[in-house]
């Protein structure tokens, strides 16, 4: 080997060692920074369970979904989650996070869609329209939260009718137990009717 190959040979190997130890110091920064804001907000969503009429609390988590990290936007749409039906204000916030093209945080969009929004239609059509979309994970929990929603979802049965039929055989399982659900809920409406 000329010394000159080896000269360049040294050079990229220790740019490679440089590039990898830089990488490695801001891996363990984004570490700590996800655990510190995970932490934050959790204690935010204890906060806010304890006194929901704490909307600090809320609109702080709400910040931290908008933000424009997808850990922290992912964790939060899953705090908001967990608050269930006293999360609705951030509903809106939901649907943009579902909508967002991030996989990871659109999915947790969709499962906490499903868990704030019970009874309530606001979410009824942005879900259906993933659902419709079908080649994105968070079409599958679209359909499944489209299924927790209840009566207001009613009007997703042709979509999860369509979707049930889809080649993505996890899609339509999804599709078909919300439709289970669904079909139960118009069941017992039409007999209270009766």
């Amino acid at each position: 080997m000329k010394s000159v190959d080896k000269k360049i040979a040294v050079w990229l190997l220790m740019a490679l060692i440089i590039f990898a130890a830089y990488r490695g110091h801001f891996f363990e920064s984004d570490l700590a920074r996800g655990k510190r804001e995970a932490a934050r907000m959790q204690e935010l969503r204890q906060e806010f369970q304890k006194n929901p009429n704490n909307r600090e609390a809320l609109d702080e988590i709400v910040d931290y979904l908008n933000g424009n990290w997808a850990f922290t936007r992912q964790y939060a749409a899953g705090t908001l989650g967990q608050l269930g039906p006293l999360a609705k204000p951030a509903v809106p916030d939901l649907i943009r996070a579902l909508n967002c093209g991030e996989g990871v945080v659109e999915r947790e969009a969709a499962i906490a869609l499903g868990t704030v929004s019970v009874g309530m239609p606001d979410a009824v059509d942005s879900l259906r329209r993933k659902v419709l979309e079908s080649k994105t994970d968070a079409a599958l929990f679209a359909a499944e939260s489209l299924g927790e929603i209840g009566k207001p979802a009613l009007v997703a049965i042709p979509d999860l009718e369509e979707a049930a039929k889809s080649p993505v055989s996890a899609l339509a399982e999804d599709a078909q137990k919300a439709l289970e659900k669904l079909n139960a809920v118009k069941e017992a409406d039409e007999a209270k009717t009766k």
